[in-house]
Order: C-alpha cells, then structure tokens, then sequence
C-alpha cells in the first residue's frame, strides 16, 4: 500500500540502489564489501538459509522424496527475499537519500515514519502487530528447533525444562539490551552454525545431488508423486528414515 502512494518514488529507488552499490567511492572505501556482509547476515536472519537451522523443520515434514521437501524450502528463501525487497523499496521510495538520512532514523523507527506519512496514523499498530506476531512465531520455531536437537542428545525431561528456563531467560533479559548489541551476539552464534554447517553440505552434497537426480528422472518418466529410495544413493550409510 505504501508503495503504491509512492509509485513515483520506484525508479529512484532502483537508481539509487545501483548508484551508490557500485560506485567508485563506495569501491574505494571498502563500501562493497561492507554492504556484502551486512547483507548476508541481514538475509541469515531474514530467511536462515545456509546456516543449517530451518532443516531441523523441513525434516519433520512428512513427505515421499526428501527432494520434494527440499524444493519446498529453496520457495520460502525467494518468497522471504521479496518480502524483504519490498520492505527496502518502501523506505527507498519515500524520498531521495538525502532526505532520509536526515530524518535520523533507523530500522523500525524509520520504517513506522515512513508508513505514518505515507498511509496515516493506523501503521505504528500495524507495524507493532507484524513485529509481534514475526517475533512470537520466531520463538516458538526455535523452540521446536531446540527441543528437536535436545532429543537427540538426551530423553530427559528435567533437560527439556531447563532449556525451556533459559529460553525465557534469554528473552527477558534480550529486552535490557539494544538492538545493535543483540544482532552482535547474534551474528556470533549464526556464523558459528554457517560454518559448521558448511562442512556438513559439503560432505553430504553428492548425496543430495544424488537424490534430487532421482526426483528429477522419476518426474520425467511421468511420475506424479516422486517417491524416495535410498538404493538411489552411491552411499547409503547411516540413512535410516527412508527404508
């Protein structure tokens, strides 16, 4: 909605976007490389793709070709990229650079004036209902995550309450400290996962190529619904959910 009271606004968008991603300054000043990083750890945490994560979810799906549920996953990464393209293309439409910079806001705050000037009074609510809702279905996500994983450690119930005591813990105290300091811890800890999971693809990734050839050549022959055998894969050890 916001976007379409700022059609006029989209092409600067887009010319900025270009304009100061690739110009000589910002190369000579590091810029891109600085925009580079913060884009991948805003996407990390944006979609969680590559860090490992979102798998402890997708593989709770009951599906007949792990591949299938794969492609799945890749669909949430391109619909959340637009989203977040959108979201960029509100703040940037508003008005030239200039003038945004001189508002002196940032993150949510900039993104609630913008929303305010441009649709009325009601888009502080609305903005302070998504964040609840976005933040509330976070944390029950990664409950599920955690509690996933803590399975396969142990069966223990006293473990499972303590990791429940230190998520609530965690969210108390995250609201004692600013945003900044909290994207720094943040960052720490999903870079720790980023790494160890990138060790993890590249061990498994001839299997999944293996399994998604698989999907493909049961696809081509007519198959409508795809259904996985691990006799598909060159090895097959330790694959124990798909007999």
């Amino acid at each position: 909605v916001s976007i379409a009271f700022s059609t006029g606004g989209i092409i600067n968008a887009f010319v900025m976007i270009f304009q100061y991603a690739f110009s000589v300054p910002s190369a000579i000043g590091g810029g891109i490389g600085a925009m580079i990083m913060i884009g991948m750890k805003r996407g990390v945490l944006s979609n969680e793709a590559g860090i490992g994560t979102i798998t402890n979810v997708s593989s709770m799906a009951d599906v007949e070709h792990p591949a299938k549920q794969g492609l799945s996953q890749s669909l949430g990464v391109f619909i959340d990229t637009i989203v977040s393209t959108l979201t960029a293309l509100v703040i940037l439409s508003y008005a030239d650079i200039e003038t945004i910079i001189a508002l002196d806001l940032e993150s949510i705050d900039l993104l609630q004036y913008i929303l305010t000037d441009t649709i009325g009074g009601a888009a502080p609510y609305l903005v302070a209902l998504f964040l609840f809702v976005f933040a509330f279905t976070c944390l029950m996500g990664d409950y599920v995550i955690g509690e996933n994983n803590l399975s396969f450690i142990t069966k223990n119930r006293t473990a499972k309450y303590v990791m429940i005591a230190g998520l609530l813990a965690v969210v108390f105290l995250s609201s004692f400290y600013a945003s900044d300091a909290m994207f720094a811890i943040v960052d720490i800890f999903l870079g720790i996962c980023g790494v160890i999971n990138c060790l993890v693809m590249f061990k498994l990734a001839g299997r999944a190529f293996e399994a998604y050839k698989d999907y493909r050549a049961q696809r081509a022959a007519g198959k409508e619904t795809p259904v996985f055998s691990k006799s598909c894969l060159s090895d097959s050890t330790g694959v124990n959910e798909w007999e």
